[in-house]
């Protein structure tokens, strides 16, 4: 999870197939606390996962700050635009009221993936300032 570690590879397989895609020598897939496997759909036909080498705790990675640009949509809306410059755990928002709701939260977030969530209160007005983001 150290910078310059990540590499995506991409697969294509037809519909309704199982089959193993890839496999490493013991060497070469070797655990460590800063590497991790994940895989995702471009088309969101599974969930995301990924697989991490270590526990939460011992994880060896470089905590950035993800890029933030929060955008109002409407007096009681919000976009918020995030960006990870590397992997991102356990980002998420919070906002002092709990009528406010996300299009997604508590959500991980590898280098150069960018998320926008929208935040809505239909009880009260949204600020920019409201918004506070938290990761690990």
């Amino acid at each position: 999870m150290a910078n310059g570690s990540f590499r995506r590879t991409q697969w294509d397989l037809g519909t309704n197939i199982s089959l193993p895609v890839a496999s490493w020598d013991a060497a070469r897939a070797s655990g460590a606390p800063y590497r991790y496997f994940s895989v995702s759909s471009d088309h969101n036909r599974f969930p995301y996962d990924r697989h991490f080498f270590a526990a939460i705790k011992d994880l060896r990675r470089d905590l950035v700050e993800p890029r933030i640009d929060i955008t109002p949509t409407g007096e009681h809306e919000l976009r918020i635009h995030l960006e990870a410059p590397a992997y991102a755990y356990f980002v998420h928002l919070k906002v002092p009221d709990e009528a406010t709701r996300f299009s997604d939260n508590y959500l991980d977030l590898e280098p150069g993936q960018e998320r926008t969530i929208s935040v809505t209160n239909q009880k009260r007005a949204l600020e920019p300032e409201n918004i506070k983001v938290r990761w690990r």
